[in-house]
């Protein structure tokens, strides 16, 4: 390496040193910041679970940005107030009792404020051996230096053939 460097006159050497230590130093800090953005946001898609299974409206307001967007597992587009409009309290007793389990969490994190993580959602219902499974894909942003979802995507896992 030092002999690829010293075929450099030396002001172009020393920024070509300099260049490689903030590099060097970028990935080691974004690297270092990892595990938080990732904490933060397999709690907003575990936060987000919660909510819409027990029907929370004041939780979904608070995880969700202003600028909210989901895709339905049928493919519709819905943004926020119509989101948290599907939970009120109120449908929690005409709603069948479930069991979610989000399972399979993955994540990506992109700089210091973007996040996609991809799952596997299953809601259990209670008192029979039936379950229903969705791949989901969660965008959590910091806004505001607060974590927030930003979008959610849901897609049906098809039920297996007997």
């Amino acid at each position: 390496m030092s002999l690829f460097f010293n075929s450099f006159s030396a002001p172009i050497r020393n920024s070509l040193w300099l260049t490689a230590v903030l590099v060097a130093s970028a990935i080691g800090s974004a690297q270092a910041a990892t595990p938080a953005a990732e904490i933060s946001a397999a709690q907003l898609a575990q936060d987000y679970v919660r909510a819409t299974s027990g029907f929370d409206q004041a939780l979904l307001q608070q995880i969700l940005a202003p600028d909210y967007q989901e895709i339905s597992p049928v493919g519709e587009v819905d943004a926020r107030d119509k989101v948290i409009s599907f939970y009120p309290a109120a449908a929690k007793a005409k709603a069948p009792p479930v069991t979610p389990v989000l399972s399979e969490l993955t994540s990506r994190v992109y700089g210091d404020a973007l996040v996609i993580s991809t799952g596997k959602l299953t809601y259990s219902f209670a008192g029979t051996p039936h379950s229903r499974s969705m791949r989901v894909q969660f965008v959590s942003a910091l806004q505001h230096n607060r974590w927030q979802l930003v979008s959610a995507q849901f897609t049906g896992i098809p039920a297996a053939k007997k």
